[in-house]
Parts: C-alpha cells; sequence; structure tokens
C-alpha cells in the first residue's frame, strides 16, 4: 500500500475519532488522552525510508508517536530522526526477550527517547496460552514493572487477545491482573484484540477503570466473526475505518486513559 493511501486512510481514521469526540465525549473531558500514531501502521514505509516515513506522519498531524522498535538504528539515532521530523515518542515498546535479558539497556533506551512507558506486548507460550502461562508471565512483569518504576516509567502489558481465554474467576487476563501490582503494572487497551475473542471493551475498561493507562484504537470490519479463540491462527480479519468501537469505548467512565494511540494495521 503506498503512503497516498495511507495517508488516506490515517486521516479518515483520525477524522472519524475526532468527530466522535467532538459529539459525545466532551462531557469526559478526553483532551487529557492526546491523539498519537502507533508508527507499526508504516512499518513497510519506515523499513525502506524512516526521515521521509517520519516527515510524513507529522504532515499528517501527529506530534506524539509510539515506537515499537527502531529500525536498525540505535535509540539515540531514531530520536535525531524523530527530532528533525517534530515529533515525540510517548512510549516504546520492548520485546519479552529483551525485557527478561537487558532490562538496564531498555531503561537506557527509553529515556534517551525521553518516553514514558515501556510497553510488553506478549507473553511466551506454545499453542494455547495457559494459567500457567498466565501467571509465569505475571511473575516477570511484576519483577519488570518494579524495577521500570524505580527509573520513573511505567510499565503496560498489551493483550493480544489469548489472555481472555477462561481462568479461575473469569479470564486469564483477570488472573493476570490479580495477580500483578496494580502501582507497577498496568495495561495497555487495544480495542480490536479485546473485541475480537469475544469481549466488551465499554466492560473490560469499566471492571479495571485504574489499571489501563494507554490505549489503541482501530476497529473490525463488519462480519467478522468473533469469540473464536483459534481463529487467530487461521486467519487475520481485515479492518475497517469504522469509530464505532473506538467511540463506545471512550464512552466507559475510566479515569486514567494517558494517551491514546490510533493504528491501522495490515
Amino acid at each position: 500500500m503506498n503512503l497516498a493511501r495511507r495517508s488516506l486512510l490515517l486521516t479518515i481514521g483520525a477524522s472519524l475519532i475526532a468527530g466522535a469526540r467532538e459529539k459525545s465525549l466532551a462531557a469526559l473531558e478526553l483532551e487529557t488522552a492526546p491523539l498519537e500514531l502507533e508508527i507499526y501502521s508504516l512499518r513497510k514505509e519506515l523499513s525502506k525510508d524512516i526521515p521521509g516515513t517520519l516527515a510524513f506522519v507529522r504532515q499528517l498531524g501527529f506530534q506524539d508517536v509510539e515506537v515499537p522498535d527502531f529500525n536498525g538504528l540505535r535509540s539515540k539515532q531514531f530520536l535525531e530522526q524523530l527530532d528533525k521530523a517534530g515529533l515525540r515518542c510517548s512510549a516504546m515498546v520492548a520485546q519479552h526477550d529483551r525485557l527478561s535479558q537487558d532490562l538496564q539497556g531498555v531503561i537506557s533506551d527509553a529515556r534517551i527517547l525521553n518516553a514514558s512507558y515501556v510497553i510488553s506486548p506478549s507473553i511466551p507460550h506454545k499453542n494455547d496460552f495457559t494459567e500457567d502461562d498466565c501467571r509465569r508471565g505475571a511473575a516477570e512483569m511484576k519483577r519488570w514493572g518494579k524495577v521500570l518504576k524505580q527509573a520513573s516509567l511505567d510499565f503496560c502489558h498489551h493483550p493480544h487477545g489469548y489472555e481472555f481465554r477462561a481462568g479461575p474467576g473469569g479470564t486469564l487476563l483477570d488472573l493476570l491482573a490479580a495477580e500483578t501490582d496494580p502501582a507497577v503494572v498496568h495495561f495497555q487497551a487495544d480495542v480490536f484484540w479485546i473485541a475480537w475473542p469475544g469481549q466488551d471493551p465499554v466492560k473490560v475498561l469499566e471492571r479495571y477503570p485504574n489499571r489501563f493507562l494507554l490505549m489503541h484504537l482501530k476497529d473490525i470490519r463488519k462480519g467478522t466473526k468473533l469469540g473464536d479463540q483459534a481463529a487467530r491462527r487461521r486467519q487475520k480479519p481485515a479492518l475497517h475505518w469504522e469509530a464505532e468501537c473506538s467511540i463506545s469505548c471512550h464512552s466507559a467512565r475510566c479515569e486514567t486513559h494517558r494517551h491514546r494511540a490510533l493504528l491501522h494495521r495490515r
């Protein structure tokens, strides 16, 4: 997909969300939760042209971005590219291996980028995600979160659907929340990955009003079958720019959404 096409999609998505905010969300004072771009949306373009792609992001009107990786650069070099484009990094993604083996390096990179959040996008597991996988992940997150908090960084885990399998007292996400310290382990909501396994994003956010500091906004194309956990191994559902899930999600009165990231997945 070329940049012209991507520009149209991202602009439409941002406009839909902005319009919904004006109509129904003003009372929630969501100006405290700025809209930014998860530049994973443009990973193919970044692999070919970092400065040009970041300049394009700024031209769309975004000022803040979530950084999934450095595209072969060091953190300081990537920061220089962000600075040239007039962009700021609010959050940085760190993979499990790096968090486990080089947590101090993660902290160093986050500080160089001036990020406030470190996001873990996965919990390693084989085949179906189990209670043992969840408990092991919770123990790791407690360790990482404590160290990151001491470095003035907030740790957030980004659920990717499998955490909503049935678990003790509800879902495995409920177990993950119960087994971690809310002072040091937070979450990044993703309306796509909450809705696909058949959960209601509003209810999840209302159940944990103080755990979700960040949010990804995207939606699933109408007609996609929801609630089939096995489907995530068979297919990747297409997206459609409708703001339905994003809008209804924000109707949940959660007090701690600090940043919203618009993501176009493909």
